[in-house]
């Protein structure tokens, strides 16, 4: 909710980004700790891709702990963030609220251009769910 540390310090979450025609899924935490401009940090991992089926519909998950996030696809763990003690700064700006966004994306420096053939894109969502462990 609170960008006024810019991108990417103010952190976010991807539960799920699909590229282009790949057979995979990208599972990704953006802070400046994790992107900083000019060097690519690996530790811990910020991101992991795995294997999905295009043809069914599949469940993304993220569970988000005071000490890591925990992301699933299907009910099962496919990668952890944790929180690490580090003298730098923005490894960890997941104490606050964010907001929670469907994104379809076409072209741009990660993906790629496409062809006008390609569209158009379709994205289908069947729900979303959010849980408050604190309250339950």
């Amino acid at each position: 909710e609170d960008a006024s540390a810019g991108w990417p310090a103010c952190g976010e979450i991807d539960i799920m980004e699909h590229v282009n025609s790949e057979d995979r899924i990208h599972q990704t935490i953006h802070s400046d700790y994790a992107n900083p401009e000019g060097q690519n940090i690996r530790n811990p991992n910020p991101t992991q891709t795995t294997a999905f089926d295009n043809n069914a519909f599949n469940v993304y998950g993220v569970e988000w702990h005071p000490d890591r996030l925990d992301f699933t696809l299907n009910g099962k763990l496919t990668f952890t963030y944790p929180r690490i003690n580090t003298s730098k700064t923005g490894q960890w700006p997941y104490d606050k609220p964010f907001y929670i966004i469907l994104n379809m994306a076409g072209g741009g420096n990660w993906t790629g251009p496409f062809a006008d053939s390609q569209m158009p894109f379709e994205m289908q969502v069947d729900w979303v769910r959010v849980y408050d462990g604190m309250k339950m």
